[in-house]
């Protein structure tokens, strides 16, 4: 059975979003990089749960700079492949 669409006056309103600035960006680089020293970093360039668990403890409370709701592990590791595709990987690369 096909499921049908709703129609757009019907539709449900957009989930609010995580929003993201420069500290919020350099502060999920900050901590990842300590969890990559912890061994937290997985062979194929993944992280493993805990470290996602500790950037969204780290970033705990910096939606009331940035706006938008509390970011989550999931927030983060969005983000996370938003930007170290477009900026991050070189930088990373070089760092000790």
């Amino acid at each position: 059975m096909a499921r049908s669409k709703k129609p757009p006056s019907q539709k449900e309103p957009a989930r609010p979003r995580a929003k993201w600035n420069a500290v919020c960006d350099a502060t999920l680089v900050e901590v990842l990089c300590g969890e990559r020293d912890k061994g937290f970093q997985t062979s194929n360039g993944n992280w493993h749960a805990c470290a996602w668990a500790e950037a969204e403890k780290k970033l705990a409370g910096t939606e009331l700079q940035s706006g938008g709701v509390a970011k989550n592990a999931r927030n983060c590791q969005d983000r996370w492949t938003a930007v170290s595709l477009r900026s991050l990987t070189p930088i990373l690369s070089h760092l000790p």
